[in-house]
């Protein structure tokens, strides 16, 4: 049995196929029980449809998108559609997509679908004959997964001996991007083309900090994202580190093959009332204060839909892994800037009594805010139980009813504020010290070229 902690998403239209569905996931739970998601036979009377889907989705590292004689109707050109969502949505995320076709189904053409699910068209599908050959189609299928579930050792390469990572944002040499050099030609619009988000874009070394940046502007209210570059850490405490917790231990290797844009401070109170129209936060007074009060389901829920739809690229937070990396910013101490804390370096242990502005306190060599103190940062999952093995892009742990928090606030003593402290609370929790910054995961600049 894998001892992986993925899901694999299986979307499917209940009038068609929800018997050959149903035999699909019981053949699945032989070889990955419990990390496969059909709503029918996994969510609960009651339970709130829309936040379990985006839930799973946001965790998932495969959809299988079930696909049979009747499923490019009409249903399918309305962009409420249950089934056209999960699969925009997962392949907005770059999460795997594989088409399973039922019955004798045929792909249908470019025509059939809407402009946002062509990239179906892209993937080879598996033809799974229910009636005659349905465990040679599931042995292909389980192949398959097994290729992109299983998290190998990382490699290095021979002669460097770094960690694998895929290419990340380019420092971009005008030459390649065809400009003169003057600001003129295709170049001079390169970022357009490739973060059509952003209103403005910055390469690395454009400021003080060691990261390209890219701003997005929301009604007036602008967020500062940075590239975060793939790469590799040592995550949890350090052996020498007195003020661990168990639940930091033991430090082990992670490496993360895919970059990622970061909000480079928590998300503002002039920031989420302008996407959603209202603000919860306890402390006001400035547009610039983190929001608080805010549950990981409100954040999910509310305010990264909202955010998702306004950019046209899927906001959402990031893994505990992704976090500390970003934190950590390539050092090893407990705090980025050393082995202890200052008020002046963070605001922690009740000193100001409050939260207090955003970009308030210096920020990391990689240009982001406040990653310790302030206000707690929720992430993507729960928090998941550490080993000594070296891991690879390792997803949050997959707790339904509680999520993992970073960071530390303004409340805690500094031993809480530290890189590798977590905490996890349930995910309908909010507190005037919780707040959350987020990320921009499926983005892919630099693909036309760079240095």
């Amino acid at each position: 049995m894998s001892t992986h902690h993925n899901t694999i998403f299986i979307s499917y239209r209940r009038s068609e196929s929800q018997l050959h569905t149903l035999a699909l996931y019981h053949r699945l739970q032989q070889e990955y029980r419990d990390q496969v998601f059909m709503d029918q036979q996994t969510m609960k009377v009651g339970e709130n449809f829309r936040l379990r889907i985006e839930g799973q989705l946001q965790g998932c590292r495969v959809l299988l998108a079930v696909i049979g004689p009747g499923w490019a109707s009409e249903r399918l050109q309305n962009p409420r559609d249950w089934v056209r969502l999960e699969i925009t949505t997962a392949l907005k995320r770059g999460i795997a997509v594989i088409p399973v076709l039922i019955d004798g189904a045929q792909m249908p053409g470019e025509a059939e679908l809407p402009e946002d699910l062509h990239a179906l068209l892209d993937v080879h599908a598996l033809d799974l004959d229910h009636r005659r050959y349905f465990e040679q189609g599931v042995a292909l299928l389980l192949e398959a997964l097994r290729e992109i579930l299983d998290t190998p050792t990382p490699l290095h390469s021979r002669e460097s001996g770094n960690p694998r990572t895929e290419p990340t944002v380019p420092v971009v040499d005008p030459r390649l991007r065809g400009d003169d050099g003057k600001g003129g030609g295709d170049g001079a619009d390169w970022w357009k083309r490739q973060i059509p988000w952003a209103k403005a874009y910055g390469e690395k070394g454009s400021d003080e900090f060691d990261t390209p940046w890219a701003d997005i502007e929301i009604g007036g209210a602008v967020q500062r994202m940075r590239w975060i570059k793939p790469g590799s850490f040592l995550m949890g405490c350090d052996p020498g580190d007195s003020g661990g917790y168990d639940d930091e231990k033991p430090q082990h290797r992670v490496t993360l093959t895919k970059g990622f844009w970061l909000a480079d401070t928590a998300c503002t109170q002039g920031l989420w009332q302008t996407v959603t129209g209202q603000n919860p936060s306890h402390f006001k007074g400035s547009a610039d204060l983190p929001v608080e009060s805010v549950s990981w389901d409100d954040v999910t829920g509310l305010f990264l839909p909202k955010l998702t739809q306004r950019l046209g690229v899927s906001a959402e937070l990031s893994t505990e892994a992704q976090w500390e990396y970003a934190c950590r910013a390539g050092g090893q101490t407990p705090y980025w800037f050393g082995d202890s804390v200052t008020p002046a370096q963070v605001n922690f242990d009740g000193t100001v009594g409050r939260t207090v502005p955003v970009k308030e306190r210096p920020a990391n060599g990689w240009g982001l805010y406040q990653m310790h103190g302030n206000v707690w940062e929720w992430c993507a999952g729960s928090n998941r139980q550490y080993s000594a093995a070296a891991l690879e892009n390792p997803p949050d742990g997959q707790d339904q009813n509680s999520r993992a928090l970073r960071g530390g606030s303004w409340h805690v003593p500094a031993r809480d504020t530290r890189s590798a402290d977590r905490r996890v609370h349930p995910r309908v929790s909010s507190s005037r010290r919780y707040g959350f910054r987020f990320s921009l995961r499926s983005i892919k600049p630099g693909q036309s070229g760079g240095a």
